[in-house]
């Protein structure tokens, strides 16, 4: 119980941190939406452990029924919120394998034209004269 407390802190920090990155990155670009809702899940668990922590070891509350209670109502809401953000993620994850997808069959299909893209002494470096 005594590496508990802090560790549970360290977690909290870290996950605030990445909660924090993710929903200023979220405003930016689309893909950390996804990103921002599985650290907020992460953080809010995380927080919510360590209340409840301190509840019973530091408090020493006598009511244990109704920690446990507590506790287990946080797991089904963390988890539902995570399998949100994880759905999300994978929907994302399925449009850019059907894009590489489609990108590798278009050029596939351009590829066979008789006219080369440039001509056949240039290599893609700069010539210096």
């Amino acid at each position: 119980t005594l590496t508990m407390g802090p560790g549970l802190l360290i977690v909290f920090g870290f996950a605030l941190y990445y909660f924090v990155y993710t929903v200023k990155h979220s405003f930016i670009h689309a893909k950390f939406v996804s990103k921002a809702i599985i650290a907020s899940s992460i953080t809010f668990a995380y927080g919510c452990f360590f209340i409840i922590y301190l509840m019973h070891y530091v408090l020493k509350l006598p009511d244990l029924p109704n920690l446990f209670l507590i506790y287990y109502f946080i797991t089904i809401i963390y988890c539902g919120i995570l399998v949100v953000g994880l759905f999300i993620e994978s929907k994302r994850k399925r449009k850019l394998e059907e894009l590489l997808q489609t990108r590798k069959e278009l050029m596939r299909f351009f590829s066979d034209e008789k006219k080369p893209a440039a001509p056949k002494g240039i290599t893609g470096q700069w010539k210096l004269n």
